[in-house]
């Protein structure tokens, strides 16, 4: 069947002159070797593309980053009198910390979950303006939500014991 040639084909077991010249006619008279070479430019212009989104993505992830560890600062300075009274009133530097991580894990929690809605709203139009079928396996997405919390912790704890080794007198100031 055309079917099996055309496996046979894509397998590069295309050297037997029969299935060569079935698949000629069956492809209107172009050479099998044509389809083969354009499969190949098309895996390489995909694999192109491919390499292309991870570096911007990798690009927009690094700023990402560096805003989130500036709005930590940010954060840690503007509440630095918070942070001074609390000490004062005996409470602990891990217990600061601690509060600093739940805070921090709460607006990473609050912006995933906004990120999931657009996520599977631009998977709703891909579906139903170009039916495309595109869904993040789920191996990924819980890989992606480790890393960002994980990501959270090394970006909260560091500066907030540094900021924290302050004295009392000069953080309420």
């Amino acid at each position: 069947s055309a079917k099996s040639m055309l496996i046979l084909l894509l397998e590069g077991l295309n050297t037997d002159s029969k299935i060569t010249a079935r698949i000629t006619a069956l492809c209107g008279g172009v050479n099998p070797s044509y389809w083969g070479q354009m499969v190949a430019e098309i895996q390489y212009t995909v694999n192109m593309i491919y390499a292309v989104v991870l570096a911007v993505i990798t690009v927009i992830g690094i700023i990402g980053a560096i805003f989130i560890m500036n709005d930590i600062r940010l954060e840690l300075h503007y509440r630095r009198k918070e942070f001074g009274y609390l000490r004062l009133f005996g409470v602990s530097k891990g217990r600061i910390v601690k509060i600093m991580l739940y805070e921090r894990g709460f607006k990473m929690a609050v912006a995933t979950v906004f990120a999931l809605v657009l996520y599977f709203v631009a998977l709703l139009f891909l579906k139903i303006v170009y039916n495309i079928n595109g869904l993040m396996p789920l191996y990924s997405f819980v890989g992606i939500l480790v890393l960002l919390f994980a990501f959270a912790a090394v970006s909260v704890i560091p500066p907030c014991m540094r900021f924290l080794k302050q004295n009392v007198i000069e953080l309420i100031r």
